[in-house]
């Protein structure tokens, strides 16, 4: 049982409902002056008003064709007169109850009751997916949201392709291309690697890095650091640069003895 006092249901019907004082002096001006204690049939779940006062010269008149316009469930007419202490049940009108989304979570506020009149939910998703929807919701009067429920949805990155002249390998813990996918790439023999082996897709729907791709290498540059080479190939060189060297040396030995005795025979008068 929730208690309410006279704070609490001027502020429901005066000022989130809005009643215009116009029409209550009108109301009051052509009735009698009665006080009414309405039998109220027993009902679930329930909420208890005591003491209810109004001020001098003010009366409020709920009928039953206008019970959801004030978020409550009356049943019967029911007359509220000048200093008259009132008490009286009523029920809260309810929504239906909503479910944390998949992904995502949800927080609420029930001032009046679980899912009631005037009950707040916020719904928040989970890193890597997108809201679709309004974020926020109110339970009304007439027992309805003030917008569906929302849902989170994984976000999603560009589908990628295997590079020419290579092949691509991915992992999708979360759904094809979406967030957290992973995707290797490895090119095929006599090409190479251009750009990042790895991307990753990320929160905001964006690889890490751009789809690399396969280059073909120019051979007559490449074979010995890619190692296809004939294992003679190292020897003989070596020997050719050898003999090539030791033949200089001849060559240059013989240069400097011929012009030693080219100048002995020329200092000898004899």
């Amino acid at each position: 049982m929730v208690q309410l006092g006279l704070n609490e249901m001027c502020y429901l019907l005066d000022i989130r409902l809005q009643i215009p004082v116009q029409n209550l002096e009108k109301q009051v001006n052509s009735r009698p002056r009665t006080q009414l204690q309405p039998p109220f049939s027993p009902f679930t779940p329930l909420l208890t008003v005591s003491k209810l006062l109004f001020l001098d010269a003010l009366a409020l008149q709920i009928f039953k064709d206008e019970e959801a316009e004030l978020g409550f469930k009356p049943r019967h007419q029911v007359l509220f007169t000048l200093a008259n202490a009132v008490s009286f049940v009523t029920a809260v009108i309810q929504c239906e109850p909503l479910e944390t989304p998949d992904l995502g979570s949800m927080d609420c506020s029930h001032p009046l009751g679980n899912f009631s009149f005037i009950s707040t939910c916020t719904f928040n998703c989970s890193e890597g997916t997108d809201l679709i929807g309004i974020e926020e919701t109110t339970c009304g009067p007439f027992g309805n949201w003030s917008s569906q429920e929302p849902t989170c949805e994984m976000i999603q990155c560009e589908p990628l392709e295997a590079p020419d002249l290579g092949t691509m390998d991915c992992s999708h813990p979360l759904g094809n291309f979406s967030f957290t996918s992973m995707c290797t790439f490895n090119c095929s023999e006599e090409t190479e690697l251009i750009g990042e082996r790895k991307t990753i897709c990320g929160s905001s729907g964006i690889w890490s890095s751009p789809s690399p791709k396969c280059q073909k290498v120019d051979r007559s540059f490449s074979m010995i650091k890619k190692g296809d080479y004939n294992p003679v190939f190292i020897p003989v060189a070596v020997m050719v640069t050898a003999f090539a060297g030791l033949a200089f040396i001849i060559w240059l030995a013989r240069r400097l003895k011929k012009g030693k005795e080219s100048q002995e025979s020329t200092n000898d008068p004899y």
